[in-house]
């Protein structure tokens, strides 16, 4: 096995070398890197034919603990397509929709339960990994007259949605990010060379431009961390929901992800940041390994999404944890009494589920829900 296989799959490893190359003093933002690392063209790890969710991938997710989030999120949509009734039919828009299995989720909830709600909605599913388009046509037969399979370009140039749903589940937090840290008692960016002579990849600290957005986000949320302080500035995500705010005439935007509010997130105990990694369902912090391979993420900062929300033309919203939102949507009236000692009985499969999205491994507390509205 050659040197750069050892880094991962070595055409994107070459491809990034090439970049880095051509840039200027042959280094890029650790937010190109990451890009690359992620989204390049059959390479990257979202872009290519590999298992990323489940047992036989890197990570696991809130669908793949049975269909209870699904059922949840169902009946948070039906509620909100019957108390807004309009001219135009009503759609649903998950975006990261995955292996399609949440989608699965919620089609069967709502055809089971809110049929009156599924003969209206329109389910559009939007997911760059070609892998993951295969898995949800086969997985979404069942519900080909009410689901669409578009691409981002194409949902972006459709017209303006009226009384509309908008959804992610850990979407934001695979979003390229900016990686700071504090030397010499100012904030810079990690930049990413290469040095042959070691055959790794190799971070420099580049200065932040003054009155740039970076700079601005620092200021805007108060960071000043102790010498070595890293953190992750996560624009894109920002970017996303003011676009999501101009494309909802009106409607909901629901975001799903881990993370928390800025006071949280840059607070002293949090000095190395929360960029990780995920390879084979081992989590660590080498994004310089496994190129291609493995996922790589950064926690959200839902204060800073909220106040995207706010400038874009969202009028209200709710923040809560997974688990206040699960309660809320009705969970708990899905337990039930039982005396079976089989583990894989169905009400004991049903009753640990719940067990484990409320309070397992922390995910009901880790995991937020914020919901913001926009009405005109």
């Amino acid at each position: 096995m050659s040197t750069l296989e050892l880094l991962g799959n070595r055409r994107l490893v070459e491809e990034i070398i090439a970049y880095i190359e051509q840039a200027e003093h042959q280094s890029i933002p650790f937010r190109d890197y990451m890009n690359m690392c992620l989204y390049q063209e059959e390479t990257g790890y979202y872009m290519n034919a590999e298992s990323k969710i489940g047992k036989g991938g890197d990570f696991y997710t809130s669908s793949s603990i049975g269909s209870l989030m699904g059922q949840m999120l169902a009946a948070r949509f039906a509620q909100y397509v019957r108390e807004n009734r309009g001219i135009q039919p009503p759609t649903i828009t998950e975006w990261g929709s995955g292996t399609g299995k949440l989608a699965l989720q919620i089609l069967d909830e709502l055809y089971d339960v809110y049929p009156d709600v599924y003969n209206q909605i329109t389910y559009y599913l939007i997911d760059a990994s070609p892998y993951h388009q295969e898995l949800q046509h086969e997985l979404l037969h069942t519900h080909v007259h009410r689901v669409r399979f578009v691409d981002a370009k194409s949902w972006w140039e459709m017209p303006p949605l009226h009384n509309a749903i908008i959804f992610s589940n850990e979407l934001l937090d695979a979003f390229p990010i900016h990686l700071l840290r504090k030397f010499n008692g100012q904030y810079h960016e990690v930049n990413v060379s290469y040095d042959p002579k070691v055959s790794q990849f190799i971070e420099e600290l580049h200065a932040i431009p003054e009155g740039g957005e970076l700079a601005i986000y620092l200021e805007q949320y108060q960071i000043n961390g102790a010498e070595g302080h890293t953190l992750e500035i996560n624009l894109a995500a920002d970017s996303w929901i003011r676009r999501i705010g101009a494309k909802l005439h009106s409607g909901m935007l629901v975001t799903i992800d881990y993370g928390d509010d800025s006071s949280e997130l840059f607070a002293d105990h949090r000095h190395q940041g929360t960029l990780m990694c995920y390879y084979q369902h081992l989590a660590h912090h080498n994004p310089y390994i496994h190129i291609g391979e493995q996922d790589i993420t950064s926690h959200i900062n839902f204060s800073s999404c909220i106040q995207a929300g706010k400038e874009s033309g969202f009028t209200s919203y709710s923040y809560q944890t997974q688990r206040q939102f699960l309660i809320d949507q009705g969970i708990l009236t899905k337990l039930q009494d039982h005396s079976s000692t089989d583990p894989f009985h169905p009400i004991v499969k049903s009753n640990r589920a719940i067990r484990q999205l409320l309070i397992g491994d922390t995910m009901g507390e880790l995991f937020k829900v914020l919901i913001q509205h926009r009405r005109r």
